[in-house]
């Protein structure tokens, strides 16, 4: 099983913090990554490892600047092939996360 956490980088410290409790599905990782599409892509970042209580270990290397193996929301989104145009805008991304969401929940 593969456990998923959101995070956000605060503005004023630029810290990561997190956003999400853990979750275990993929439609609501994409769920939330269209709630929170108003905020710049490259603001959130994508936690996921198949250990539940390694997720705050990986925040806490991502805040000191040491590889955490998380991935900015385009990053994941283009690792599962869809398409997020460098420098999108944010109207761009939501529609990149519905169209996920839609493939998602209806499989062909």
């Amino acid at each position: 099983m593969t456990y998923y956490r959101l995070a956000v980088q605060e503005r004023q410290t630029s810290q990561w913090a997190w956003k999400s409790t853990v979750l275990t599905s993929l439609v609501a990782v994409l769920h939330l990554l269209r709630i929170y599409s108003p905020i710049p892509a490259e603001r959130i970042r994508v936690f996921s490892s198949a250990c539940e209580e390694e997720m705050t270990e990986m925040l806490n290397w991502e805040n000191n600047g040491l590889p955490s193996g998380s991935q900015t929301a385009g990053q994941f989104l283009q690792v599962r092939g869809l398409r997020v145009q460098q420098g999108s805008t944010q109207e761009t991304l939501e529609k990149t996360v519905r169209r996920s969401i839609a493939t998602e929940v209806d499989p062909l």
